[in-house]
C-alpha cells in the first residue's frame, strides 16, 4: 500500500456468523447493509458471506480470509453470551496483535456492554467484530470506527514492511 491508503484497493470481506441465516431461516440483511455502507465509503468489498456459529467453521472462515490476502474483514455476530458465541475465543487463537480501542468504541456507540467483540491483526489482515442483535447496531458502529480504519491499515502495512 502507498503512503495514503486508497480504500479502493482495500480487499474487504464481510461475514455474518449466524445459525439462522446460514440455515436459510433469515435473510442476511445486516451483512448486505454493512457491505453497502463499506462500498459507499470506498472499500473494495470482494466477499459477503454467511457461516454458522460453529467454532471450527468460524476459525476456518477467518483463516481463509487471512490466507486469501484480505486487508479487512468485518464480522457480524458470534460475540454474545450464548454457549455457541465463540468468536472472541477464535480471534484470540488467530491474532498477532489485539486492538482493544476499536471494540471499546463499538461498545460505547451501541451501548452493548456485554458485547465481547474484538479487533485484531492476523498476519496483515485487520479483523473487526460487530454486534448482530438489532440490525441498527452494526451500521452506526461501522460509521463510528470507519475513519480510523485507513490509519490502522497504514500502520499495519508499515509494520509488515519493517519486519
Amino acid at each position: 500500500m502507498s503512503k495514503e491508503i486508497d480504500k479502493e484497493n482495500v480487499r474487504t470481506a464481510i461475514v455474518t456468523f449466524s445459525n439462522k441465516i446460514s440455515e436459510g431461516k433469515k435473510a442476511n440483511d445486516i451483512g448486505e447493509k454493512l457491505a453497502a455502507f463499506a462500498r459507499d465509503k470506498g472499500y473494495d468489498v470482494v466477499d459477503v458471506a454467511v457461516a454458522p456459529k460453529d467454532e471450527a467453521v468460524m476459525e476456518d472462515k477467518l483463516r481463509e480470509y487471512i490466507d486469501g490476502k484480505f486487508d479487512l474483514v468485518l464480522t457480524i455476530g458470534g460475540a454474545g453470551l450464548k454457549e455457541y458465541d465463540r468468536l472472541p475465543e477464535v480471534m484470540k487463537r488467530i491474532k498477532d496483535i489485539s486492538i482493544p480501542g476499536i471494540p471499546e468504541k463499538i461498545r460505547a456507540v451501541t451501548k452493548k456492554t456485554l458485547f465481547r467483540g474484538k479487533a485484531i491483526v492476523a498476519k496483515k489482515t485487520l479483523i473487526i467484530n460487530f454486534p448482530k442483535g438489532n440490525h441498527d447496531l452494526a451500521l452506526p458502529a461501522f460509521l463510528a470506527i470507519e475513519p480510523i480504519i485507513p490509519h490502522a491499515l497504514k500502520k499495519i502495512d508499515k509494520a509488515i514492511k519493517s519486519v
